[in-house]
Parts: structure tokens; sequence; C-alpha cells
């Protein structure tokens, strides 16, 4: 997976989100978050066009220390060959966020001076 680096240094890059029980499919610029945790956090405006319903409350910590509630929504995410179930989080953001969640298994590298974002499944040993 390509991506790109805005000019507010945000590493961006597409990712395919569905509705688990309808064929409704978005394609969406989302930014990589290494400080959230979590797999995928969904704009309300995203989770409208999905047509998604609230399936539950998650308490989160926000990153300048303060608890609150996020509605969670399930979600199909297609992501390196696979289709993932998932609880995404209901945010408020521009931009959907992928997180350590979703990357945790992968190579990250951010090109800077390249504005280049590369998301890829590394090598396995042996």
């Amino acid at each position: 997976m390509i991506g790109t680096v805005d000019d507010y240094g945000r590493a961006l890059c597409f990712i395919t989100v569905r509705h688990p029980a309808t064929s409704v499919t978005v394609t969406l610029q989302a930014w990589i978050d290494t400080g959230f945790t979590g797999g995928v956090m969904l704009t309300r405006s995203q989770i409208s066009g999905l047509g998604l319903s609230a399936t539950a409350a998650a308490r989160g910590t926000l990153a300048d220390g303060t608890q609150t509630l996020f509605e969670t929504y399930s979600c199909l995410v297609d992501w390196f060959g696979h289709v993932r179930n998932i609880e995404a989080l209901g945010g408020s953001g521009r931009f959907a966020l992928i997180g350590v969640g979703l990357v945790e298994d992968l190579r990250l590298t951010i090109d800077y001076p390249a504005k280049a974002v590369f998301v890829f499944q590394p090598p396995r040993p042996g």
C-alpha cells in the first residue's frame, strides 16, 4: 500500500470499508495515527454514508488524557487481501484514522522528504 504525506505532515492512504450486511462500500482517505491504539475511526459523514448503526460504546483516552465515550460501528475493512470484521470508533475529525490495531503486524515507512507512505507485509522469517 502506498500513500502520501500531506502539507501538514499527515501520513494518508486509502482504505476500503464495507457495511457488514449490505453491498455499500466506500474507499476513503485515512490518516495513519500511531497514537491511536484501535483499528479504525470513521468520521460521522463516513458512518452515515455507509449506513452503519451504532453497536456499542467504548471508553477511550484522548491525547490530552481526557476520558471519553466513543460509539462503535461494526464494519468490514479490506486489508492486505483479507476482509477484517472490526468495530470502528465514531469520531468527529476530518479524516478516518487507521490505528496501531491495523498496522502492528506490518512495516510502516513514512518518507517525509519524498512525501510518501509505504505500508507492507514484512517477509516472514524462515
